[in-house]
């Protein structure tokens, strides 16, 4: 059974130096324990630079198995921007 009580949790992100071509999820990401990039929406309170790779620090909710999305993120921190070409995209 899937907990409502989960806390909330911290997630570093690192969002790829182009964007893709879905208006509903922009972005190439991945978190920092996985190698594969997908699609991830837009944040409110992060600011993308074309070109630059982004690490960021995110909060993560659970909002229950049953939902679309399960898990919301909220953006904490930009805590490293490098400019270079994202690889395996």
């Amino acid at each position: 059974k899937d907990s409502e009580d989960l806390p909330v949790q911290s997630a570093f992100l690192l969002v790829a130096s182009r964007k893709s071509t879905d208006p509903e999820k922009p972005y190439y990401a991945r978190f920092m324990n996985e190698k594969d990039w997908t699609l991830f929406p837009e944040r409110e309170g992060c600011e993308y630079e074309d070109g630059y790779e982004h690490s960021l620090l995110l909060s993560r909710k659970f909002n229950r198995s049953n939902t679309p999305e399960k898990f919301s993120y909220t953006h904490l921190e930009t805590f490293q921007k490098i400019k270079k070409d994202s690889e395996w995209l």
